[in-house]
């Protein structure tokens, strides 16, 4: 058996640090151990406009949409930090003690999916957003077929609403996510 060697987890600073040293790569960190993530396809940066325009149209004052340079906390005991597509942010922001450019406080993380990040989205980042205390609706925009997924906090359960062309109702945003307005937006750029 090879010898190889463990990797070493890093701090929330430190992975911060690293990013900002290098701005022209994005990175998050997952659990101590930093990922790259890739650039943007067309479909998927007109698929996060599309979905940031079509949850702030609904959004009370108070609230506001962030794109995805926004760096995300999931807890302070946790060094992870991520890059949700949009964000929402509501009432008065609250930072991560060790970086105050990595916000712990988001209401909603909105994700389109992509081939490359679509495992990570799921069975990584799904878990963590779950975890937040702070976030009431996570939605996901499938890149492989016209399908939206949303996670609508109920208590301390989650429900999972999919819709294909129903409109979705994102209650605690009180926002209607109009599914064909959304895909008929970026279907001209190449996606489902």
């Amino acid at each position: 058996m090879p010898n190889v060697a463990p990797r070493t987890a890093i701090t929330v600073a430190q992975g911060r640090a690293m990013e900002q040293a290098t701005p022209d790569v994005r990175v998050e960190l997952l659990d101590g151990v930093v990922v790259a993530t890739g650039g943007a396809t067309p479909w998927h940066a007109v698929m996060t406009c599309a979905l940031a325009a079509a949850i702030r149209k609904a959004l009370p004052r108070h609230c506001r949409v962030a794109a995805e340079s926004l760096a995300v906390g999931t807890r302070v005991d946790d060094a992870t930090f991520v890059h949700p597509d949009v964000t929402v942010l509501c009432g008065p922001v609250e930072t991560h003690p060790s970086d105050d450019t990595v916000v712990m406080n988001p209401r909603a993380v909105g994700e389109v999916l992509s081939p490359t990040t679509a495992l990570r989205d799921w069975n990584d980042k799904l878990p963590k957003y779950k975890g937040m205390p702070s976030l009431q609706t996570i939605v996901y925009v499938d890149h492989s077929r016209r399908q939206v997924t949303a996670y609508l906090r109920l208590g301390q359960a989650w429900e999972e609403v999919v819709s294909t062309s129903t409109p979705m109702l994102l209650r605690d945003l009180g926002a209607e996510l109009k599914i064909d307005d959304l895909y008929d937006e970026g279907i001209a750029d190449g996606g489902p």
